[in-house]
């Protein structure tokens, strides 16, 4: 199961993001990809978290910035990033058949 979690925070100098939540990182983050597209908006997990148009690079293979926060370019971006993570985390959540043990 794959997921990802992101806090949006609004400040004085406009929203930024963090991501609080991610299972996988490089070439096990998308199918077979270091990526994953939804709607022509990409998730990239390359290098360290950071914003660019119709993008977003999560953490990456590096340790590096990866607690950085990231800048909201616009709350169309915004949109994109919501929809995008949605879809993520929908196609990768566990199967009903798979079997799932949670011990706490």
């Amino acid at each position: 199961m794959k997921h990802i979690k992101i806090e949006i925070r609004t400040t004085p100098k406009g929203k930024v993001g963090r991501i609080v939540e991610q299972t996988h990182r490089g070439i096990e983050f998308g199918r077979e990809t270091k990526s994953y597209l939804h709607n022509e908006f990409e998730l990239s997990s390359v290098g360290y978290p950071n914003s660019e148009l119709n993008k977003l690079f999560v953490k990456g293979s590096y340790d590096y910035g990866a607690d950085n926060s990231f800048k909201i370019p616009s709350e169309l971006w915004l949109s994109k990033l919501r929809a995008c993570v949605k879809a993520y985390n929908r196609e990768f959540r566990y199967k009903k058949s798979d079997k799932v043990e949670v011990i706490e």
